[in-house]
């Protein structure tokens, strides 16, 4: 699944290049919940909910979105709103469901559809992975706060941290290129700092 990965060393920063690397459909399954006093949810609260789970697929800005009306608070009751992408105005459908009531609290999920990232549990394992062998170890923690949205120039901010001494690095990972349903993306670790 890694297809070409090289690896080059520049003073005290590693590139890694991984090719090949398949962009998967976002966030299938996403849970909001939100407690209220009636029996709906206000689209406020449900817009503010799809800005706190897909933010920060979009740097810099967070992404507008627009749900019709409110949603009823009842297991199964299903509505879509739309996110617009503040970087080129693409528009987004969010599909929202009703997964469960209890009392003021209503839960749903939340699917974006159309968007394609690689998942955060993938880019963490090739950052893993790729910088296991610099550092001579395979248990480093690495941290990435969402999935990498497989658009050329995307950023995301990971940390890894070598359990050995607790020291954290910052990753920087930019998306290189998309193709079809591959997309390529480099790494750069930035200078320690110690906990």
């Amino acid at each position: 699944m890694t297809g070409n990965i090289r690896t080059t060393r520049r003073g005290a920063r590693f590139a890694v290049v991984g090719g090949g690397l398949l962009a998967a459909l976002l966030l299938v399954g996403c849970e909001g919940s939100v407690s209220l006093g009636g029996r709906e949810v206000a689209s406020g609260d449900v817009e503010q909910e799809i800005v706190a789970k897909f933010g920060a697929l979009f740097p810099g800005q967070n992404p507008a979105v627009d749900c019709p009306d409110s949603l009823r608070a009842e297991v199964g009751t299903t509505m879509q709103c739309q996110l617009t992408d503040p970087g080129d105005g693409t528009t987004y459908p969010v599909n929202v469901t009703v997964n469960t009531v209890d009392g003021a609290d209503t839960k749903f999920g939340l699917d974006l559809v159309g968007l394609t990232a690689v998942s955060e549990e993938e880019v963490e394992q090739q950052i893993m992975t790729n910088f296991g062998s610099q550092f001579d170890r395979t248990d480093l923690a690495v941290d990435c706060p969402s999935a990498l949205r497989a658009k050329a120039g995307a950023t995301l901010q990971c940390t890894l941290t070598d359990p050995a001494d607790s020291t954290s690095y910052p990753v920087n990972v930019t998306v290189d290129g998309v193709d079809g349903d591959s997309t390529s993306f480099s790494f750069e670790l930035g200078d320690a700092k110690t906990a």
